[in-house]
């Protein structure tokens, strides 16, 4: 489907970004489009930007202001996908997304089948997304991002590469007098496959803006003369929309030995007979479904000679393999805490056995030097496996909080550490592509891109596919749970790993995987154990704030459930977060210094440096990050 009417309104655009850091007139109401596909007009030439004009490669916008006027000049949810200036989650479910929406509640249904004690609730343990949510006059869609994927044409042949559009669940409601928004944690991605019509330098050079524009210059030069103009936008193909929904919490009073229990669902969708009137499941990149392949014996030995071919594991090893559609599933799930130590996130796992891959030699590889290696990274490259990997409360991106956001609700980055490394990789592979340079294809593990071998990053325990998992200077790598891969460790003890068990146990589904044997060690001096119990998964070192050290931040650390139940009284928010802080120190955290697998970097009151907490103690990253009533 081409991208029909989208081309409408630029000048309300214009206007829009213009105001991005001031408040700005609501622009023109745009005009719908039609439900049938629209001939594409051709598009204008991109010529070479001046030698002499200085550049910079473009392949994210993040910065909120911005994202907010590109969504009022024509780039909401309800324009890009379906042609309507529908904004409510009311008022889309009207719309071809009512299919998507029916899809995810039941999603929310299935889950229940296997959590019958869920309920949507903020006083119960087992916490249930509110399918109410999804035709709500409250609940909206924001724009969070806009990614350049110029380095998915290895995966889409003729192609160069997407452009997404994600978009997060947001609602504004009135409380205590006063009005509040929030953001919830349900995910939408609209990704458009961009045409290779003139060639991909042309397309990377659409990217290069001038060097001297701040964000909002960016954004404005992108619509008007780069690569998201009008007549670039016509020849797009709305390939699909992707959704990251999380289904259910179960509090870690409920579950001790994991430190609770989190699931999601994540989905594919494509245009249903190639226009966007309704959607339909479809395969989902390189997630096997484990049901089908484990009750057909023959569709199993095909996976297996399939992965056993040599080019085949060349494209595994660089992380650009596709599996053809027939070994794949249409609905995934991933489940926290603990990333890959889960088997529910290891869908290969689950389906080979070591004998499958015998005999390969993998010595000449890069990242699939041994078999556990070849199987973890067909895991990681996985839908499930990679958005358990090192990701905020299982996406990658949430978008970033403003600067006026409040600490409490806020995170220093709403980008996993994974991103913003990758972020670079596709920066230069953009910029090569511009001058016609080649280019390298390999896409690095998720689970270890950005950590360097600092605290928390994951290391090698003696398996030779993981011998340049190393530790930086001055850490070790300490086993914990994993038989395959350790933490990288130092000499601190404020966020250290305290309370861990012998292994985890896979359960008949995944609310019933357990740790085996949990033992707890002694922190140091004036220190304590936030043991698994109390939400803290592995455990975490910690003290107050007089105990703070250069590796560790002071933090208001905010009761959760007794804001929520301050919040179910009818207060304003702000006093209730004021009301439920407690002061404490936790591991420190910025943009160099990563938090280790299931915390993220909350905002504390220094601007230059945040404060590593599991991502269920920050308030919109939970089911129940909304006033509930019960």
């Amino acid at each position: 489907m081409s991208l029909a009417g989208w081309i409408l309104g630029g000048a309300g655009l214009l206007a829009a970004i213009a105001g991005a850091c001031t408040p700005a007139e609501a622009p023109r109401a745009l005009e719908p489009t039609p439900s049938g596909p629209v001939a594409p007009a051709a598009p204008a030439p991109a010529e070479a930007p001046p030698r002499d004009v200085p550049r910079a490669t473009q392949v994210s916008l993040l910065e909120p202001a911005v994202l907010a006027s590109l969504e009022r000049g024509g780039f909401s949810l309800g324009r890009t996908v379906v042609g309507s200036d529908a904004r409510t989650t009311e008022e889309l479910a009207r719309t071809g997304l009512s299919s998507v929406f029916e899809a995810l509640a039941g999603d929310v249904r299935a889950t229940v089948a296997e959590n019958p004690t869920a309920r949507v609730s903020s006083v119960q343990g087992a916490r249930l997304f509110d399918v109410r949510w999804l035709r709500s006059p409250e609940m909206r869609f924001d724009l969070v991002g806009v990614f350049n994927r110029l380095d998915r044409r290895a995966h889409h042949v003729g192609s160069c590469g997407e452009v997404r559009f994600l978009h997060r669940l947001a609602f504004t409601k009135q409380q205590g007098g006063g009005t509040m928004h929030g953001r919830l944690p349900l995910l939408v991605n609209v990704v458009f496959r961009v045409p290779d019509a003139g060639g991909c330098d042309a397309v990377a050079r659409a990217w290069r803006s001038p060097a001297d524009l701040d964000a909002a210059g960016v954004a404005r030069w992108l619509t008007t003369e780069g690569a998201l103009r009008a007549a670039s936008r016509a020849t797009w193909e709305l390939h699909a929309v992707e959704t990251n929904l999380q289904t259910v919490r179960i509090q870690s009073s409920v579950h001790p030995t994991m430190g609770g229990h989190v699931e999601y669902s994540l989905r594919v969708f494509h245009p249903a007979g190639g226009d966007a009137r309704s959607f339909e499941p479809a395969p989902m990149e390189n997630m096997p479904d484990v049901a089908r392949l484990s009750d057909d014996p023959a569709l199993r030995e095909q996976l297996v000679a399939y992965l056993r071919d040599p080019g085949v594991l060349s494209a595994i090893d660089e992380g650009t393999v596709r599996l053809p559609e027939r070994f794949l599933a249409r609905k995934a799930r991933s489940v926290a805490p603990r990333g890959m130590g889960r088997g529910a996130n290891r869908p290969f796992r689950q389906v080979l056995i070591d004998a499958d891959l015998a005999g390969l030699d993998l010595s000449a590889y890069r990242t699939i030097r041994s078999t556990s290696a070849l199987v973890r990274r067909l895991d990681g490259l996985s839908c499930a496996g990679c958005h358990q990997s090192g990701s905020i409360a299982g996406f990658h991106h949430v978008g970033l909080d403003a600067a006026t956001d409040p600490a409490w609700s806020s995170l220093v980055s709403g980008a996993s550490t994974h991103l913003l490394a990758d972020l670079e990789r596709r920066r230069t592979y953009v910029e090569a592509v511009a001058v016609g340079e080649p280019v390298d294809e390999l896409r690095p593990h998720a689970e270890r891109q950005g950590r360097t071998g600092g605290f928390g990053a994951p290391c090698g325990l003696g398996d030779p596919g993981f011998a340049e998992w190393t530790c930086g200077k001055g850490l070790t790598c300490a086993k914990l749970e994993d038989p395959d891969v350790g933490m990288c460790v130092d000499d601190q003890p404020i966020g250290a790993p305290c309370e861990t068990g012998e292994r985890i146990f896979t359960g008949t589904t995944p609310v019933r995987d357990r740790v085996a044997a949990l033992s707890r060690r002694t922190c140091g001096e004036n220190l304590g154990c936030s043991p698994n119990i109390n939400g803290f998964p592995l455990g975490a070192c910690a003290g107050g704030c007089d105990d703070a050290t250069s590796s560790a931040a002071c933090i208001d650390f905010v009761d959760i459930d007794g804001l929520q139940a301050c919040l179910r009284y009818g207060y304003e928010a702000n006093e209730c977060a004021n009301r439920f802080t407690v002061e404490r120190v936790d591991r420190a955290c910025d943009a160099a210094h990563p938090c280790r697998q299931d915390f993220v970097c909350a905002r504390t009151h220094d601007p230059s440096r945040g404060a590593c907490v599991p991502p269920y103690f920050v308030y919109p990253l939970r089911l129940d990050g909304y006033p509930m009533k019960n």
